[in-house]
């Protein structure tokens, strides 16, 4: 026993010791990666649908208002029924957006709640009881939205 060599151990020893702890940085620095790439995807896919969502919403409350002020008189049922795919894109993109929300949190449920007074306010009327108008919704949708694409806690749970 006493005829060991331990600088000859440990010189075989410490190279295979050097691997396993390289592959497992490696490891490491791959999931890393992926999920910094999955999260940049995710913002990335968030941020086009809230475009789309703001912009189909703009659309729905000037179409609204071009029904409304027409009226009196005969509306053509092509108007009509571009409001009515109007209306189904905004839907369409807000509910994109909420399929990417999976947790629940204060920011997705204020959201949502946006979503329901901008789509009132555009069946409905243009003011509301506070008087603020519907690009004031708007806007405060997307100050919402912003914080949830700047959530970066919110965003890693997610992924």
């Amino acid at each position: 026993m006493s005829d060991v060599d331990w600088i000859k151990i440990f010189e075989f020893i410490m190279p295979v010791i050097l691997l396993l702890i390289g592959g497992f940085l490696a490891v490491d620095k791959m999931k890393r990666n992926i999920k910094l790439e999955a999260k940049l995807k995710w913002k990335e896919e968030f941020r086009r649908k809230v475009v789309d969502f703001v912009r189909e919403s703009m659309e729905l409350h000037n179409k609204s208002i071009f029904l409304k002020v027409n009226s009196e008189e005969k509306s053509s049922p092509e108007v009509a029924s571009r409001f009515v795919d109007i209306s189904q894109k905004f839907d369409s993109a807000f509910y994109a957006i909420d399929l990417m929300l999976k947790k629940e949190n204060d920011n997705t449920h204020f959201l949502a709640v946006k979503y329901r007074e901008i789509k009132e306010e555009a069946f409905e009327e243009f003011e509301n009881e506070s008087g603020s108008t519907q690009s004031d919704t708007i806007n405060e949708f997307y100050e919402l939205a912003k914080e949830i694409y700047n959530d970066e806690a919110y965003i890693n749970r997610n992924l």
